[in-house]
């Protein structure tokens, strides 16, 4: 006799099991809550105590022989369903408290308000980047005449990092990214600070270097903004 006929669940099972409404109830919370980008802790704990009830209604009916196979496959399906979730809650409480984020799953929607926060300032360090090179590309291809085009790139650039320091460096500025962000800025406005000392032979011969001198200094006095307090 094999452990299946031992215990009953290698027999066919004689009437259609019905799955208990507490069953059902309890899948119905797990799957609302796996919907979740950020699982409750609090509502998980609720949860475990039903599935500890759940689960010595199904080992009772397992006990019984006549249900045992079916009972044991929904047992251990809402028991890895239950340690998937304990998993994602205990990943997101220690990605929180890498980021120093007190009570990181019961406050995620202050966390997801510090996300777009951080999106809105990335996208706006996006458009420091391309100005930065579409500067640099009219400093090396331009003329004289366009001194113009060059000083409106600047006056974008100047406007963004101002946007940066006034809406995200002032006011988030203890936050690791939003510190990394600014930290960025100065870096890539030194670096266009050296480009234009090393290329000033260049410009001289293009007729900007005067040009691309004042626009320079525009952007030191903007860089020299953020770390005013």
């Amino acid at each position: 006799m094999g452990l299946g006929d031992m215990f009953g669940f290698g027999n066919k099972e004689k009437t259609v099991f019905r799955v208990p409404r507490e069953v059902t109830a309890l899948r119905i919370r797990i799957d609302g809550e796996e919907k979740e980008n950020f699982p409750s802790l609090s509502r998980y704990k609720e949860m475990q105590q039903d599935a500890r009830a759940v689960n010595e209604l199904l080992s009772d009916i397992i006990r019984k022989k006549e249900h045992a196979e079916s009972a044991l496959k929904i047992r251990e399906e809402l028991k890895k369903k239950m340690d998937a979730l304990a998993l994602r809650i205990n990943t997101n409480i220690r990605e929180g408290r890498k980021e120093n984020i007190p009570d990181y799953v019961e406050n995620k929607i202050d966390y997801l308000q510090r996300k777009h926060t951080r999106d809105d300032a990335k996208t706006l360090f996006m458009e420091l980047l391309e100005g930065s090179e579409e500067f640099k590309k009219l400093c090396s291809e331009g003329r004289s005449g366009d001194g113009g085009a060059i000083t409106l790139v600047v006056a974008r650039l100047c406007k963004t990092i101002s946007a940066l320091n006034n809406d995200f460096f002032k006011e988030h500025g203890g936050d690791r990214e939003i510190g990394e962000l600014k930290a960025d800025t100065l870096k890539k406005v030194s670096e266009l600070d050296t480009f234009c000392e090393e290329n000033k032979a260049r410009f001289e011969e293009q007729g900007l270097k005067a040009t691309i001198a004042s626009n320079v200094q525009s952007l030191r006095d903007a860089a020299r903004a953020l770390s005013e307090k």
